[in-house]
């Protein structure tokens, strides 16, 4: 069955190309889309179109998306086919602009959510969040996801015209409120991260990407296979996301990087 339509090109009509060619074009704009940050070892290598760190012994490696190109890397995912006008590169270059979607993270449906899958045990990933959305339940940002009843976030939620940081831990589909602190005075930005183990997830913000607070953790086993209800085939994936909570929003969540290393 044929696609019409790239999920990958922000904003533009899919062309005619030859066969091949538009394979030769995602190499490349991959190639460049990755700035690896922090990596100790050898230099990058190139594997099939997808620039990889090299991995020491010590297993350490990690990587930073800029959102400087016109199309996504080919490390993140959405989750299911996203909404029309759901995600933007160019709504503000070199940020990533999420839409809320009615669908939230707990929801079957087009959720704006993209993410990049887990691939060690201890690892870290952070971003830098600017909420433009005014509307009061207008909410985004970082969430570690197994599936609808399994997930945990760190964001930021507009309430009576004001934004709160949060917490919020989702367990075999019962969703609780970890934690939720005022940032007035914040103009809707905040530095989120979370934080893996062998054990849990911590989730974590600051106001200045120096200073970190951590707000809550949920277990590691409750995203596991192992306790995940019905299909786990997946793995768990950690994202960043924007929600309306029960409507589309006319605003927009920005993202200026994401970033991770284990």
């Amino acid at each position: 069955m044929c696609v019409e339509r790239s999920c990958y090109v922000a904003g533009e009509e899919e062309p005619d190309v030859e066969p091949g060619s538009r394979q030769r074009e995602f190499e490349d704009a991959s190639e460049e889309s990755y700035e690896w940050a922090d990596i100790q070892g050898k230099s990058t290598e190139h594997s099939d179109g997808i620039a990889k760190a090299s991995v020491q012994e010590s297993g350490r490696y990690g990587g930073r998306h800029e959102f400087t190109r016109s199309v996504l890397p080919y490390d993140l995912v959405f989750l299911r086919n996203p909404a029309e006008h759901s995600w933007s590169l160019e709504e503000r270059p070199g940020w990533l602009a999420l839409r809320g979607q009615p669908a939230g993270l707990s929801d079957i449906g087009q959720t704006a959510f993209i993410g990049r899958r887990q691939q060690q045990f201890a690892a870290e990933w952070s971003t830098l969040l600017e909420l433009e959305a005014q509307e009061d339940g207008a909410e985004a940002g970082l969430c570690v996801r197994m599936n609808e009843r399994a997930h945990y976030e760190v964001g930021m939620i507009r309430r009576d015209g004001q934004p709160l940081v949060f917490a919020r831990l989702t367990v075999q589909g019962q969703s609780r409120l970890a934690a939720e602190v005022p940032v007035s005075g914040s103009a809707g930005r905040v530095f989120l991260k979370i934080a893996a183990d062998y054990q849990e997830y911590g989730l974590l913000y600051s106001m200045d990407g120096e200073a970190w607070t951590r707000l809550a953790a949920g277990q590691a086993y409750e995203l596991s296979p192992q306790a995940a209800e019905g299909n786990a085939f997946t793995g768990v994936v950690v994202g960043m996301y924007a929600a309306g909570n029960g409507r589309e929003l006319p605003g927009f969540a920005y993202f200026d990087w994401f970033a991770w290393q284990s």
